[in-house]
Order: C-alpha cells, then sequence, then structure tokens
C-alpha cells in the first residue's frame, strides 16, 4: 500500500443503469481506497456533469467501459475535455475496444481516425497512461502507435476480499447444485430480437438437460425494459416464468450481483457477469457476442465460444452459431474431465495482476 503526501484523485464514471458498469464503478473506488489509503478520493459521474474543473484535482481517473473508440471518444470526452486548460494527469484504466469483428485481421489492422489519436496523445501530453483491460485492446493501441500503454486488467477483475482465495474444485457435474446464467447484450437492430431470444433460450434448455438437478439463476443485467432490447427480453423472460426458473435483474447498482454469490458455476453471454464470478472464484463460461467478450476469454486462456457465425462476423445481420449449445456442452464436459482446473490459473492470474501489475501502474500515477 502506497503512502504519499494527501493526494485528490477523482474518480469519473460513465454508468446510467446497467449493473456492469456500477459494479466497475464500485470496484474502482474500493481498489484506490485500498491502495490509497491517505488520500482522498471523490467520485462523480460523467453523464450527469456537464462541466468539471478538473485541475481542482491532483489526478484523474476514468475507468471501464469501450473507451477505445471513434464514437465514444467523439461524442463523450472530447465536449468534457479541454487540453488547453488541463494541467494535471488524467489517465484511462481498464477501458476496451469495441466491435463485432474478432479475426485477426480485424484486430491488427483496426485504426483509429485523427481525432481519436490526437484524443489519446493529449491524454499522454498530461502525464496520463492509457490502462487496456485485455491483451487485444493492448495490441490495438500499441499497433496504433500510441505511447504509455499498460495492461491493467478491468477494475472489476479485482475483489479485494476474495484475493489470494483458494479455490474449491468443482469435482463434477453433481456438484454443481446452483447455476447463473445471464442474458444476451442490447441489439439495436428490432429484426435480431426474437432470433437473440430463440438462442438464449436454446442455451437454457441445454443447460438443464446437462444439469437436470441444478437451480437456475436467470440474471437480466440492465433489466427487461429496456430502450433496445424489451423484445427480446419479454421473450426469454415469459419462458422463464413458464418453468419456474429465478430471475433478478441487475439495474442501478451492483449490489445485486451478490444473488450469485451461493452459486457453483456461470454460463452466459454478460462479461461482467463472468468477470464477477471469476473475482468470487466462481468458474464462469462466457459466450462471446463481440470483441469484448472475446478479448476477456483471449487474456484469461479461456476457450473461445462465439454466439455467432464467424464466417457472418463482419455482416450487418446476426447469424447465430448453430453449434453453440454443443461446444457448451463439449466444454462442461472437458471441465467436468479436468476437474475444473483451467479456472485454477484464471484465479492465479488475478492475483499475480493485483499484486505485480496494479503496482506498476499505481506507481506511475503517484509520480
Amino acid at each position: 500500500m502506497f503512502i504519499k503526501n494527501m493526494k485528490k484523485i477523482l474518480l469519473v464514471n460513465f454508468s446510467i443503469s446497467n449493473g456492469g458498469d456500477y459494479l466497475i464503478e464500485e470496484r474502482m473506488k474500493k481498489l484506490f481506497e485500498y491502495y490509497f489509503k491517505y488520500d482522498t478520493i471523490y467520485t462523480i459521474n460523467g453523464y450527469k456533469t456537464k462541466e468539471i474543473d478538473f485541475n481542482n484535482y491532483d489526478v484523474v481517473i476514468l475507468g471501464g467501459g469501450p473507451y477505445f473508440d471513434d464514437r465514444i471518444v467523439k461524442e463523450l470526452f472530447i465536449p468534457l475535455f479541454d487540453f488547453d486548460k488541463i494541467k494535471i494527469p488524467v489517465h484511462l484504466f481498464g477501458c476496451g475496444i469495441y466491435g463485432n469483428n474478432c479475426s485477426k485481421h480485424a484486430i491488427f489492422n483496426k485504426r483509429f481516425n485523427s481525432i481519436t489519436l490526437d484524443f489519446f496523445n493529449n491524454i499522454v501530453k498530461t502525464g496520463g497512461t492509457l490502462g487496456c483491460r485485455d491483451v487485444i485492446t493492448y495490441t490495438v493501441m500499441k499497433n496504433n502507435g500510441l505511447n504509455n500503454v499498460y495492461l491493467t486488467g478491468c477494475p472489476a477483475w479485482f475483489d479485494i476480499d476474495n484475493i489470494d482465495r483458494d479455490f474449491s474444485f468443482v469435482r463434477n457435474k453433481s456438484s454443481v447444485k446452483r447455476i447463473a446464467i445471464s442474458d444476451p447484450g442490447l441489439t439495436k437492430n428490432q429484426d435480431e430480437q426474437r432470433t437473440r431470444a430463440l438462442q438464449t433460450i436454446s442455451v437454457i434448455k441445454k443447460i438443464n438437460t446437462i444439469f437436470p438437478d441444478s437451480a437456475i439463476l436467470f440474471s437480466f443485467n440492465n433489466g427487461i425494459e429496456t430502450k433496445y432490447s424489451s423484445e427480446c427480453n419479454n421473450i426469454i423472460f415469459n419462458y422463464l416464468k413458464e418453468n419456474n426458473i429465478e430471475v433478478v435483474e441487475l439495474v442501478n447498482s451492483a449490489k445485486l450481483f451478490s444473488k450469485y454469490n451461493n452459486v457453483d458455476l456461470h454460463i452466459g453471454f454478460r462479461v461482467h457477469s463472468h468477470i464477477y464470478s471469476l473475482s468470487k472464484r466462481i468458474p464462469s463460461i462466457l459466450i462471446e457476442e463481440d470483441i469484448r467478450g472475446f478479448g476477456m476469454n483471449e487474456t484469461f486462456g479461456l476457450p473461445h465460444l462465439l454466439s455467432f457465425d464467424e464466417n457472418m462476423m463482419n455482416k450487418n445481420t446476426y447469424s447465430p452459431n448453430e453449434t453453440l449449445c454443443l461446444e457448451i456442452e463439449s466444454l462442461i464436459n472437458y471441465f467436468d474431465y479436468t476437474n475444473y482446473f483451467s479456472f485454477q490459473n484464471v484465479f492465479s492470474y488475478l492475483d499475480y495482476f493485483f499484486y505485480n501489475v496494479l503496482n506498476k501502474w499505481f506507481s506511475v500515477l503517484i509520480r
């Protein structure tokens, strides 16, 4: 833990309603309170604050989210930051890229526009850093010629109370008594609503077949009634009601993630349900909807499991992976056969990052 002269640290979040955003916000605040015990931590919501005098603080941190993106930078960050006036370091922590194409060609050829690059370079000029949540984001940032790039992981990776916690192996399928399933993410394309809902229902049915004696908890991480995905969510919700499956809506707070604490396994589409489970030392299988989930599994060394047909990943129409349920069953059989040992490596990786990699990045912040 660092002991320095009193500093004023500003944490800027952009939470709206999704529980995953609030999880990032909560975990980031706890991390800074742990590492910077003798400093003063302030938090604000960047959506709700139009004008901020950043120079009233010693350092500014923006955490989590797919913020390494041309649209996000243009619409969200540039109106907020006037680098002609900012005199203190600004850091990005655990941010990622956004997109549907997970191919190596797309990853290694991804380029930001000049406005975005200027913004990132202005961050660096303040003495700030560009902290990446996954190895694919780190690769993209470096390939764009950017400096002060760090692989920090997502703030939500780190549950301080569970660092160094022993992992009690799930020995076999009969040991799995309770399973959490997370919902698909939002889609703005109305033509995809029913397709995504039916795919999710097929996943629920497959899990019921594999674990016939296990109870299921299904989470809607941004609620059921949303701006874009209500049709999809209600199709799923009606199926859940008909089959007496427990439902939780993880909106406007990180607290309801605690519903996951007594499950033995998470399987689902949401990246932060995946991260929360792993941070609690609960095995988790993430169905990857885009580069965010793909990058997370790549970083943790876990098998990839695409929700969509990889031959259609760069198309505008969502085409579901027809072998998804077979792949889920195969993956569970593999984990069962190996006593879920792959997750011991993930948990050791999280501990290593907490004690070593974060220390290096935090040491840069207090120079």
